[in-house]
Protein backbone atom coordinates (compact mmCIF):
# COMPACT_ATOMS: atom_id res chain seq x y z
CA UNK A 1 0.00 0.00 0.00
CA UNK A 2 1.55 3.18 -1.13
CA UNK A 3 1.49 6.34 1.53
CA UNK A 4 -1.18 7.74 -0.39
CA UNK A 5 -3.69 5.10 0.21
CA UNK A 6 -2.03 4.60 4.27
CA UNK A 7 -2.62 8.85 4.82
CA UNK A 8 -6.23 8.51 2.57
CA UNK A 9 -7.24 5.22 4.91
CA UNK A 10 -6.36 7.40 8.14
CA UNK A 11 -8.60 10.23 6.80
CA UNK A 12 -11.33 7.87 6.33
CA UNK A 13 -10.92 6.24 10.12
CA UNK A 14 -10.55 9.56 11.89
CA UNK A 15 -13.44 10.71 9.76
CA UNK A 16 -15.71 8.42 11.33
CA UNK A 17 -14.67 8.82 14.18
CA UNK A 18 -15.30 12.21 14.13
CA UNK A 19 -18.96 11.14 12.88
CA UNK A 20 -19.24 9.14 15.85
CA UNK A 21 -18.42 11.18 18.18
CA UNK A 22 -20.75 13.60 16.68
CA UNK A 23 -23.56 11.70 16.91
CA UNK A 24 -22.92 10.58 20.38
CA UNK A 25 -23.14 14.42 21.38
CA UNK A 26 -26.47 14.84 19.24
CA UNK A 27 -27.92 12.16 20.99
CA UNK A 28 -26.53 12.66 24.46
CA UNK A 29 -28.16 16.26 23.91
CA UNK A 30 -31.58 14.98 22.66
CA UNK A 31 -31.96 12.40 25.66
CA UNK A 32 -30.78 15.02 28.14
CA UNK A 33 -33.75 17.38 26.56
CA UNK A 34 -36.03 14.63 26.74
CA UNK A 35 -35.38 13.82 30.33
CA UNK A 36 -35.95 17.48 31.08
CA UNK A 37 -39.03 17.52 29.52
CA UNK A 38 -38.21 20.54 26.96
CA UNK A 39 -37.29 21.36 23.12
CA UNK A 40 -33.77 21.83 22.31
CA UNK A 41 -32.55 25.29 22.12
CA UNK A 42 -31.75 26.95 19.11
CA UNK A 43 -28.55 27.61 21.05
CA UNK A 44 -27.84 24.15 21.54
CA UNK A 45 -28.34 23.15 17.85
CA UNK A 46 -26.14 26.23 17.17
CA UNK A 47 -23.35 25.45 18.96
CA UNK A 48 -23.66 21.74 17.62
CA UNK A 49 -23.55 23.23 13.87
CA UNK A 50 -20.22 24.77 14.92
CA UNK A 51 -18.45 21.66 16.13
CA UNK A 52 -19.74 19.91 12.87
CA UNK A 53 -18.56 22.64 10.49
CA UNK A 54 -15.34 22.85 12.58
CA UNK A 55 -14.55 19.42 12.09
CA UNK A 56 -15.65 19.33 8.73
CA UNK A 57 -13.72 21.93 8.00
CA UNK A 58 -10.34 20.01 9.30
CA UNK A 59 -11.55 16.56 7.22
CA UNK A 60 -11.57 18.67 3.91
CA UNK A 61 -8.22 20.87 4.60
CA UNK A 62 -6.84 17.26 5.05
CA UNK A 63 -7.59 15.79 1.78
CA UNK A 64 -6.52 18.91 -0.04
CA UNK A 65 -3.23 18.84 1.80
CA UNK A 66 -2.78 15.47 0.69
Amino acid sequence: MGSGSVILLELLISGGINYLLQKQQVDALILKARAENREISLAEVATLRVERDRVSDEIHSLLVSS
